[in-house]
């Protein structure tokens, strides 16, 4: 920024001895302001208000966070506060623990404002978990692949119109899927395909978000696959606080490639 001021004088000035009338003068800072790339510029020169709208199921709601204050999206919150390009950040958090991704397609179609959508520059997403429970309690006494590879097909579709619609209300959104773990991964296989269920449907939310501009997909499988820490909550199903606040890193790494 100091470097862009003294360029900035330097033209000033030069601007002041080479001119003598008014206009002359305007139209001589004006052009030399002009020579000053766009991309010499840092991020931070103008720092902008931020709003995020964050939808989902219980790990947007933050279930099995024991400070309740809203899961990742509380440490999100504070990463981005300290980003020297974002004067300021507000982060609308409508989970709701159990949706499904029918659920959250008809909660952004009814009950989400429209405004808090038009007014959000990023949107983030955690959706699929509860599909696949559902498969699972729907099959408990004789759990195989199929049924997963039925309702994998049934997400895809369902995740298309939740994009399409987010996007018919506001175009300019950037639209991030934080995708699926394995929480079993620690206690077994509930059935022995579950690990490749959970690649697969990331797989296919991945593919999905190719389709559309400005959508990105978070992984956060390996944070949960590679840590030596306790992640999960008491459950053994939601991520415990330090787990959100791994996932929020993540998704912040994300969200600052972006930018």
């Amino acid at each position: 920024m100091v470097r862009i001021f003294i360029i900035f004088t330097v033209l000033l000035l030069t601007a002041c001895s080479t001119q003598t009338s008014n206009n002359n003068f305007s139209r001589n800072v004006y052009h030399n302001v002009l020579l000053l790339k766009k991309d010499n510029v840092p991020s931070s020169f103008f720092p902008k208000e931020m709003e995020i709208l964050s939808i989902g199921d219980s790990l947007t709601e933050g279930v099995g966070d024991i400070t309740n204050n809203g899961g990742y999206t509380s440490f999100l919150k504070r990463h981005i506060q300290g980003r020297n390009d974002i004067s300021s950040v507000e982060i609308f958090n409508f989970g709701v623990e159990g949706h499904t991704s029918n659920d959250l397609l008809q909660r952004i179609k009814n009950d989400i404002p429209t405004e808090v959508i038009v007014n959000s520059d990023t949107i983030i997403i955690t959706i699929g978990g509860n599909d696949i429970m559902q498969v699972v309690q729907n099959n408990f006494m004789n759990l195989t692949y199929e049924p997963f590879n039925v309702e994998r097909n049934n997400y895809e579709q369902r995740l298309k119109q939740i994009i399409e619609k987010i996007k018919s209300i506001n175009e300019d959104s950037q639209i991030y899927v934080v995708g699926l773990y394995n929480p079993f991964i620690h206690i077994g296989d509930i059935f022995g395909d579950i690990e490749r269920v959970i690649t697969e449907w990331n797989k296919v939310t991945q593919e999905v978000l190719l389709q559309y501009d400005d959508t990105t997909f978070v992984e956060i499988e390996d944070i949960f696959k590679n840590s030596n820490e306790i992640l999960l909550y008491s459950d053994d199903f939601h991520p415990n606080t330090r787990g959100y606040e791994l996932i929020s890193q993540r998704i912040h790494e994300y969200l600052d490639q972006a930018n």
